[in-house]
């Protein structure tokens, strides 16, 4: 498990784990999230998730279903105050107690951000040393921590998927994604024998001059830029109803193919095969999982592949899943192992890590 300077230890939720390397995310906001002192526990997503989900290009689109906006009130006051109820007994209007003060408002993210001097990153793009991310932790966790203070309810929605992000969260993330990117298309470009394909399906090809006209129409044009991003970004945010959605969907068996079938589980199935991916079409895979399995069994065998609602790290609009959902592709000799090394070697001069492994060694 990779960490940036400082940050503090999590907690996995199961036993069997399926290695995931191609998850990185930004330090920034979650070192500060995890000094609040919520750790909410770790399981990766499968394969199958986005496909399922259809929610993971951005936060306004299904991801954020069923999230409330960030920037709201924390506590709604009602007719059920202390001035409704003295009216309610003494049945007249007029009196002191049904005069109700009037609310202050409390300042909203943004102000707590400007307020310790958490500036908004320029559109310029930088590369940060260990001393720069590390100070820019300390203001997130500043300003997280002021904004916690008076409005608990809205952090604690924010963690476990029910509020969306602060927008000035998604934006960060988002750039820094983005000059992530555009630092690897420059590199693929410069190399004489790329290691680095950077396949976004442009028909292109690898010659050099396609390398260079690649990473020029990264840099120059939005419309491309953004759909070269989408192409690689397979998961971003998601709301803890989204991600119910395919929690649902895998517990009744209706989803796509999600990895992996347990030892445990192949051991209760004949026919059913460890470390093989479930097959809801599967006759044989359908009967161990609907009549043989109990529904703790499968709960663990969900577990071992998606995080529950509520604590999936895609709710903190930190999370990406980069060029590929399946962990093969990125081990030694596979095609993106060359990417992936470039984002081991590279990602944390632009705020990212790797936050999990699993326990295999890669």
């Amino acid at each position: 498990m990779w960490r940036p300077y400082g940050l503090a230890g999590r907690i996995t939720i199961t036993d069997e784990t399926h290695m995931r390397r191609d998850t990185l995310m930004s330090a920034f906001a979650l070192a500060a999230l995890l000094a609040l002192g919520a750790t909410p526990a770790l399981a990766h997503e499968d394969a199958e998730e986005r496909a399922e989900a259809t929610v993971d290009e951005g936060v306004d689109e299904g991801g954020a279903q069923g999230a409330q906006s960030f920037e709201g009130d924390d506590d709604e006051d009602d007719d059920g105050g202390e001035g409704g109820r003295a009216r309610g007994k003494s049945g007249k209007k007029g009196t002191k107690s049904s005069k109700k003060k009037k609310p202050k408002k409390k300042p909203t993210f943004a102000q707590e951000m400007a307020r310790v001097e958490l500036k908004p990153l320029g559109a310029k793009c930088e590369a940060f040393g260990a001393y720069a991310v590390t100070q820019r932790k300390r203001l997130w966790l500043a300003a997280i921590q002021a904004y916690a203070k008076h409005s608990p309810k809205q952090v604690h929605g924010w963690i476990i998927g029910k509020v969306k992000p602060p927008k000035a969260v998604i934006a960060e993330s988002e750039h820094q994604l983005r000059c992530m990117l555009g630092a690897m298309f420059d590199e693929a470009a410069r190399e004489k024998n790329p290691k680095l394909t950077m396949d976004v399906a442009d028909k292109l090809g690898q010659s050099a001059k396609a390398r260079k006209t690649r990473a020029d129409r990264f840099h120059k044009h939005a419309s491309t830029r953004a759909r070269m991003i989408r192409h690689i970004n397979r998961s971003f945010y998601r709301s803890s109803w989204a991600q119910g959605q395919i929690w649902y969907n895998k517990f009744v068996f209706a989803s796509r193919n999600f990895n992996h079938v347990s030892p445990h589980a192949a051991s209760r199935c004949k026919g059913v095969k460890a470390r093989h991916s479930w097959k809801p079409k599967n006759k044989t895979h359908r009967s161990c999982w609907l009549k043989t399995l109990k529904k703790t069994e499968r709960e663990q065998e969900i577990l071992n592949a998606s995080s529950a609602p509520g604590i999936s790290r895609h709710h903190w609009g930190t999370e990406f899943d980069l060029f590929s959902l399946n962990p093969y592709r990125f081990k030694k000799k596979a095609e993106l192992y060359d990417e992936y090394s470039w984002m081991k070697r590279s990602g944390m001069k632009y705020g990212f890590f790797q936050p999990y492994t699993g326990r295999e060694k890669f």
